[in-house]
């Protein structure tokens, strides 16, 4: 994806690979994710994020829950300054002032703002 050059393929590639073995993997993770719970239940836990904590530093959910607030409230900032000037980028680079950067777009752009 940093060398396609053409946003269609790589809007393409984007799509192929976070779709990839939908069918068949969807049904195996619920699987999953219900027989952990049935796990956690069976040992007298409320939720297997609960089970696998308790002896973790974390020790709970909610303290989890907790640093991944703090840590999107401190990040999301600098992400949108990060993203508004590869955004700039591409407009610089395509000619087009109304040009957005798109998800495909990240990797190719991020590549190429790095090596100027």
């Amino acid at each position: 994806m940093k060398f396609v050059q053409d946003a269609e393929t790589r809007k393409s590639i984007d799509f192929a690979l976070g779709n990839q073995n939908k069918a068949s993997n969807v049904p195996l993770i619920e699987q999953l994710v219900q027989k952990r719970q049935e796990e956690a239940l069976l040992l007298g836990y409320s939720s297997y994020s609960e089970m696998v904590l308790e002896g973790k530093m974390a020790k709970n959910p909610a303290t989890v829950q907790k640093f991944e607030d703090s840590l999107i409230n401190r990040l999301s900032a600098q992400s949108k300054v990060e993203r508004q000037k590869l955004t700039d980028f591409k407009r610089k680079m395509t000619g087009d002032p109304k040009a957005e950067m798109q998800q495909w777009d990240m990797s190719y752009y991020g590549n190429i703002y790095k090596q100027q």
